[in-house]
């Protein structure tokens, strides 16, 4: 895919996600007792750390994508994003750096 096609479809992936949060608030007063959660965590792995780490969540969640529903089964929906970092001086195929953007940065 090119990156304009990755872009449309993580848009697309967003819209989901937001869609399925906006049903969840519309159902009324939100209660995170119920297993709803969002969050954002930062970790430092190698690359076979980070290859562990995936085999591991695929363990975790694999035996659970198979089941059907059934009596106490609630349908939940769960949405990962996993980014990496650039690291200092590394840039994408055929991209320049960019300088961070200060708040009150024009452009040049």
């Amino acid at each position: 895919m090119t990156p304009d096609e990755h872009a449309r479809a993580f848009m697309a992936y967003v819209a989901g996600l937001l869609a399925d949060f906006d049903r969840y608030l519309a159902a009324g007063a939100p209660d995170l007792r119920d297993g709803a959660d969002y969050r954002v965590a930062a970790m430092w792995l190698t690359d076979a750390e980070y290859a562990g780490f995936l085999r591991e969540l695929r363990t975790v969640l694999q035996p659970r994508l198979a089941n059907a529903p059934g009596k106490g089964r609630r349908r939940r929906m769960a949405y990962l994003v996993l980014l990496p970092e650039k690291q200092a001086g590394e840039h994408g195929a055929g991209q320049k750096a960019r300088r961070p953007r200060t708040r009150n940065a024009k452009r040049s």
